[in-house]
């Protein structure tokens, strides 16, 4: 089955400016989503941020997440509804008031926050699931982080042709993860992140800027134990050549 994907991304810079139209949001809201069904009815739909969500506004999802109504009408077309599915995103029950809580106790937590959010009180049945963010381990974090390295280009502006790989070993893998879960704990998965947008991706970035023809490069990362700092060396493809002359000579010495 194929599924067509829409995120529907809400501005907190304009919700916290206090200027935005009530009414005027809603409809856009269900109008953005009656559009997207029409055109693809088999959607998986991601509203992000409902925390910062006027209840009036969250009010348009209603219709959508509605199983006894079969479509709605909308600038005198309809669009189908019982096909999608609807995730909505929040910040509810987050880890810094449930640490230590079990999933079900979570999501009760989530569930009495849901009612801050719905106009009506009886909407609260259109929720068929709540799933919890539990928390993350070290051992989660340290997948966080080869998935990072490994995927370095996915998540940067660097491209493969300035660094075309990164090599580590088990040594860096532990030593992000011992640091980054110490953010984590504090910040929760945006101080992760953090921790290795400094700790690598900055020092990638500000390495490339001294090169000024940003020639294809590996690189390299190194825990150094002495001082518990992590090395970050690029090598590139003059250096490689000039490496590659230098092991050619000692061979043949």
């Amino acid at each position: 089955m194929v599924f067509c994907l829409m995120v529907y991304y809400i501005f907190v810079e304009n919700i916290f400016f206090g200027n935005r139209d009530i009414e005027a949001d809603k409809r856009e809201i269900f109008s953005k989503i009656a559009e997207h069904l029409s055109k693809c009815p088999k959607s998986l739909i991601v509203v992000d941020e409902v925390e910062y969500i006027h209840p009036q506004v969250i009010a348009g999802l209603a219709p959508f997440m509605d199983d006894s109504l079969p479509h709605v009408s909308f600038n005198g077309k309809t669009a189908p509804t019982h096909e999608a599915t609807i995730i909505l995103v929040s910040d509810f029950g987050t880890e810094a008031t449930t640490a230590g809580m079990s999933s079900s106790q979570i999501e009760e937590l989530v569930a009495k926050d849901c009612l801050k959010f719905w106009v009506d009180p009886k909407h609260t049945h259109l929720i068929n699931h709540i799933i919890p963010f539990m928390p993350l381990d070290k051992s989660a974090i340290k997948e966080l982080m080869e998935a990072r390295l490994d995927n370095i280009h996915e998540i940067s502006t660097i491209t493969e042709d300035q660094i075309t790989r990164v090599d580590y070993n088990v040594d860096v893998l532990h030593w992000l993860a011992t640091h980054a879960i110490e953010r984590y704990n504090t910040s929760f998965g945006r101080g992760a992140e953090n921790f290795f947008r400094e700790a690598v991706l900055s020092k990638l970035v500000q390495k490339l800027e001294m090169e000024e023809e940003k020639p294809a490069c590996v690189a390299h990362l190194q825990v150094i134990k002495s001082t518990d700092k992590l090395a970050v060396r690029l090598q590139c493809k003059e250096q490689q050549k000039k490496d590659t002359k230098i092991i050619e000579e000692e061979t043949e010495l």
